[in-house]
């Protein structure tokens, strides 16, 4: 599995420019640190951010091993724009909903993980038929019996009216390849619907050992026109800070690309974040246990008592070998990290209305 086979972009051609951070990395089973450094380039035409790290090329067995499927990745909520948390492919499957004039028939679920996100669009569309592909086979015990499973997308023969991919493109070492296979498999009037992490949004997703690329608005256009799709980006309010694309392809390709950030500046904002984590006032908890709270307790400035979620799947667990608690149960004493960026303020204005605790914005 070699993503990247010389400085060249697999996808453009031009000139990928490198650099190592030395700082620690994370995978997304649970979020601990597995190195201490990662090596990352960006395409000086595309834009593409790679990473050249050679941890997933060591660990090549990690999305099929049966400790992923264990670490329940799809078990996510989020606050919906009504302000009731709910699943993350509920709000999905409501947000798609609004993309098609008339009803699909048949929609594939690349990385269709424990297959949620097609029951929840089946509420939606009951008639659609329903595929799923997911190279961990422990996912097909949990898939919809009414609900076709691949382990591998050379299994499929058919075309279908929608495929669909969630949080999986920047798992997938030959992307142009993955590319080029939806093509084929998408009907005349087909539609490709992708949704991506935005690395503006969240520049410590840079720090993740286990994907091979990291996406902007700008680079996920240029990769898609040069592989003769027509892109649209959606306006996101559900899923703010993370990328909706529609995709429909045209065979036209067009190499006309698109100027987007530059790597160095995603790092030095990468650093900021870590520098107002070590100068923030005292605090006891952390919010949250994913990459930014394990960051955060990496290179806290203080000890503390456990992380705070407001997931309640997780509450009793440990994590960093800390409790973690539901926010209802803070005191008045308690003061609770919250970093998060740009979203830190309202995040933390939000719980300090409903809880006890001072929330700390970073």
């Amino acid at each position: 599995m070699i993503m990247v086979e010389s400085d060249k972009c697999n996808i453009c051609g031009n000139k990928i420019e490198q650099v190592t951070i030395d700082l620690p990395c994370f995978r997304h089973i649970d979020f601990d640190s597995v190195c201490e450094n990662v090596t990352l380039g960006q395409c000086a035409g595309c834009g593409l951010i790679y990473n050249t790290s050679s941890y997933l090329i060591d660990n090549d067995d990690y999305f099929s091993s049966v400790e992923y499927a264990a670490s329940a990745q799809s078990c996510q909520i989020k606050k919906s724009t009504q302000g009731s948390m709910k699943t993350r492919e509920y709000l999905q499957a409501e947000r798609i909903v609004g993309l098609f004039n008339k009803n699909p028939q048949s929609i594939l679920d690349i990385g269709c993980n424990r297959g949620e996100f097609l029951k929840e669009l089946k509420n939606f569309f009951p008639d659609i038929l329903c595929y799923g592909q997911d190279v961990n086979s422990e996912f097909a015990k949990y898939i919809d019996p009414d609900f076709t499973y691949y382990s591998s997308l050379n299994d499929v023969n058919r075309k279908f009216d929608v495929v669909f991919s969630s949080l999986t493109l920047m798992y997938v070492p030959d992307v142009l390849k993955l590319i080029q296979e939806i093509a084929i498999m998408l009907e005349e009037s087909g539609v490709f619907i992708l949704h991506l992490p935005n690395i503006l949004s969240a520049p410590n997703n840079l720090l993740m050992a286990d994907v091979f690329y990291h996406f902007t608005p700008e680079n996920i256009c240029n990769l898609f026109m040069a592989a003769g799709f027509q892109v649209d980006l959606c306006d996101e309010e559900t899923f703010a800070g993370e990328l909706l694309v529609l995709l429909k392809y045209t065979g036209v390709k067009n190499n006309k690309f698109k100027r987007t950030v530059s790597l160095n500046a995603l790092l030095e904002r990468v650093h900021k974040f870590i520098d107002n984590v070590q100068t923030c006032p005292q605090y006891n908890y952390i919010l949250g246990t994913t990459l930014n709270a394990s960051l955060s307790y990496l290179k806290k400035s203080c000890d503390i008592d456990g992380f705070v979620d407001e997931n309640k799947e997780k509450i009793g667990q440990r994590f960093y070998g800390h409790k973690i608690i539901h926010p209802d149960e803070l005191g008045t004493d308690d003061v609770v990290l919250v970093p998060y960026g740009v979203r830190s303020v309202n995040i933390a204005k939000r719980l300090a209305g409903l809880h006890s605790a001072e929330f700390v914005p970073v």
